[in-house]
This record gives structure tokens, C-alpha cells and sequence, in this order.
């Protein structure tokens, strides 16, 4: 459920039909896109960084500079208008790279399927929680996710096991009912 570092995570994927490359980063997903970036500049088609977060700053690496052609920072990606017409007046063909935190990196994606990219075209590398909410099957509140594997619903009681189906329209992972009380049947 929970993604602590992007060091396990494997490269991005550099797609020979994309013609253009936005890599968006908050301040701990910098250092983890770099060899991408390198990659994706090798192609030929322009690369432009993003930096996302409420500390979007400038970042001090220098060589990155020779292999982008723009540089942007988005410091609210949740409620941004002009983070969702940037997106909109891109070519077709432009693919995303997403290296945040799992909660910046959903955004994102939302905004951009909303404005007609395709899942394929989005690639994300998320860190920290993944889902905050679990949907309970038996009386469908939704509930808050800690760290543990299972969660006790605040409206009926009754322990859910956290799964990772995620669903986009309830914003939550399924909650399946623990069944604890059953006991296995014994072969004689």
C-alpha cells in the first residue's frame, strides 16, 4: 500500500511514437527522472520539466538545463486551471512522466484524462501512501487508510481488508469483509 522510496521503482518507458516528453517532479522525484530525462532528450523531441509541489523551486542541477527546452513550476496541482490548458494545448503525441508523491501523481493523471490524454500516455512514478480511502462492502462508507493491512469501518464495525482495486469514481481501494470467526472443516 505504501511506496516509501522511488529507488525500486523501474525507468520510464520512452515510447518511440511520442513526440513530445512532459516530466513532472515534486522536490524528491528530481533525482530519480534524470538518466529518463537523458533518454528522452536522446530521441529528438523536446522534454519539458515541470516541478510540482508547494516548494516548486527552481532546481540547482545544471545539466539538466542542456536537455530541456522549458522549465515550469506548478505549486497547487489540484484546483490548477492553467495547469489543465497547458495540457490541453499540447501536440498529439505527447506523453507524461510523473515521479511524485501518490497524491499529486493522481491528480495530474485526472487532469490530463480529463482533458483526452490516454491512460498509455501517462506514466507514473508515485511514493508515500497510495490510497487514502478504503470503500467498506458491507454498509458503503468510505474510511481513512493508515498504514495497516486492514482497517475497522467507523460506521458498522466490522474489520475490512484493504485491496488494491482501486475505483476512479468513489476516489477509494475495495475493503473486503475479514472473516475471522469462520473456522476450516477438518479432514478425519
Amino acid at each position: 500500500m505504501t511506496e516509501r522510496s522511488l529507488d525500486s521503482l523501474s525507468p520510464f518507458e520512452i515510447s518511440g511514437r511520442c513526440r513530445k516528453h512532459l516530466v513532472f517532479v515534486d522536490d524528491h522525484g528530481v533525482a530519480h527522472v534524470l538518466p529518463d530525462v537523458r533518454r528522452m532528450a536522446a530521441t529528438g523531441y523536446p522534454v519539458e520539466w515541470n516541478l510540482v509541489g508547494d516548494s516548486a523551486g527552481e532546481t540547482d542541477d545544471h545539466c539538466i538545463d542542456a536537455l530541456i527546452s522549458a522549465k515550469r513550476s506548478w505549486p497547487h496541482v489540484g484546483d490548477s486551471e492553467a495547469l489543465r490548458m497547458y495540457l490541453e494545448h499540447q501536440p498529439m503525441g505527447t506523453h507524461l512522466y510523473i515521479a511524485a508523491s501518490w497524491v499529486s501523481a493522481r491528480s495530474l493523471a485526472r487532469i490530463a484524462e480529463m482533458v483526452g490524454y490516454a491512460k498509455e500516455d501517462i506514466q507514473i512514478r508515485g511514493y508515500g501512501q497510495k490510497y487514502q480511502k478504503v470503500f467498506c462492502i458491507a454498509c458503503y462508507t468510505i474510511n481513512p487508510i493508515g498504514d495497516a493491512p486492514t482497517v475497522i469501518c467507523r460506521q458498522c464495525g466490522k474489520m475490512i481488508s484493504v485491496s488494491d482495486h482501486y475505483s476512479k469514481r468513489l476516489d477509494a481501494v475495495l475493503g473486503y469483509l475479514m472473516l475471522n470467526n469462520i473456522t476450516k472443516k477438518e479432514n478425519p
